[in-house]
Order: structure tokens, then sequence, then C-alpha cells
């Protein structure tokens, strides 16, 4: 949704075919513009008080979305995958991933909300059966805390 103080989410994850619900909570006119790093994607008005349209996430990649109607502050980015292997932290920066299947995997951790690439990797090995506790440790610097 975009409102007042930009877009809620404020970041999002998603998987291909997944569709994004595209509203205006505020008394302003907004466009919506995806673009990845080929150009846009898609744009759509939005007229103040919209209740909200939904489109599909048809192919994988990094997008920056943003308002193109003068509100160059709201953006968000959005990391869409070819897998259900995606999480969010929470509020004590956890995450949960049911149903991987076995085998070895890069998992990638991004601290920076616009960034295409990952802040950090790190090889991870799944086994059948195993419930396991991955933890990844991020200098300051790649956090954001300088």
């Amino acid at each position: 949704s975009l409102g007042p103080h930009g877009f809620s989410p404020s970041v999002v994850v998603a998987t291909v075919r997944d569709e994004i619900r595209l509203a205006s909570i505020d008394s302003l006119p907004h466009t919506f513009v995806l673009s990845d790093s080929a150009g846009q994607v898609l744009q759509m008005p939005l007229p103040p008080g919209h209740s909200g349209n939904t489109r599909p996430l048809l192919r994988t990649g990094f997008f920056q979305s943003q308002c193109s109607f003068d509100h160059p502050d709201e953006t968000v980015p959005i990391w869409v995958f070819d897998h259900p292997y995606h999480a969010r932290l929470d509020s004590a920066g956890m995450f949960r991933l049911d149903q991987v299947p076995e085998g070895t995997f890069h998992l990638g951790v991004w601290t920076a909300p616009g960034s295409a690439t990952p802040s950090a990797t790190q090889e991870i090995r799944v086994r059948h059966g195993r419930i396991d506790t991955v933890e990844v440790i991020l200098n300051s610097a790649v956090a954001g805390r300088e």
C-alpha cells in the first residue's frame, strides 16, 4: 500500500507467480512503477484512496518499485525467487524455512534494502529429517552500523 509515509511493507520477498496488491490509502495521487536493471516492467496510476489492484510477479529477479508522481522517496525493493525458500526476519532477528529439500545451498542475507546483491552468503547443508539452526554473523560495516 502507498500512504503518507511510503510503502507498506518496506521490503517485499516473493515467489514467481505470487500476486502483489497495489492500493493507495491516502488522499494523494500515486503512480506505481516497477523496474529491474533492464528498465520499467510495470506502470500503474493509483488515484487517491484507490482500493487496489493485484498484479502477478511473472519473473524472478530484483525489482525496485517507486511512486513516480512527485514522491521520489516512496520506494520499496522486491526480490522474486523461483522457489519458496525465502523469509524476512522477525522482530527478534529470526527466520524459519520449512520443508527445505536435502542438499547444499548458499544462504544469502541482505542488510541493505535497495541492493540486488546479498550483504553476506553462507554455505549450508540440509540433511533429511534434521532441524538445524544457522547463525549468520555480520560485521558492523556489513550490517550498516559503522
